[in-house]
């Protein structure tokens, strides 16, 4: 078995953040009512100059810290499946705030994470 560490790169963290953003610009606060059509990720990588043969994408929202996070990839059979994938040796990492009401303090924050099964230009 030959165990790779995913690897981040600066092009797919673009991605990843352009589309937090957008989701914070939203105001999504439910990663349930959140799914971007594949072929709108595979295009949004696309057009960054990547080339690429499988790519994936987790979106979580409204975990209020970095441990809140963290557990909900522990506790997602999903999310974890992507993170150990073989599929994947490639992420970029984008994560943005949804802030309810301002001046008040309830916000919701989103994390996309963007995966590649490799890195190459078009």
């Amino acid at each position: 078995m030959d165990d790779k560490a995913l690897r981040k790169n600066t092009k797919v963290s673009n991605v990843a953040r352009a589309y937090s953003k957008e989701l914070a610009d939203e105001g999504c606060i439910d990663a349930a009512n959140v799914g971007r059509n594949p072929e709108l990720s595979k295009a949004a990588l696309e057009n960054a100059g990547l080339s690429f043969n499988n790519w994936g994408e987790r979106i979580m929202i409204g975990n209020m810290d970095a441990i809140g996070f963290a557990n909900s990839v522990i506790e997602s059979n999903d999310a974890r499946n992507t993170l150990i994938s073989a599929n994947y040796a490639i992420c970029g990492i984008g994560a943005s705030v949804y802030t309810e009401s301002a001046g008040k303090a309830v916000y919701y924050p989103n994390m996309v994470i963007d995966f590649v099964d490799r890195v190459s230009a078009l």
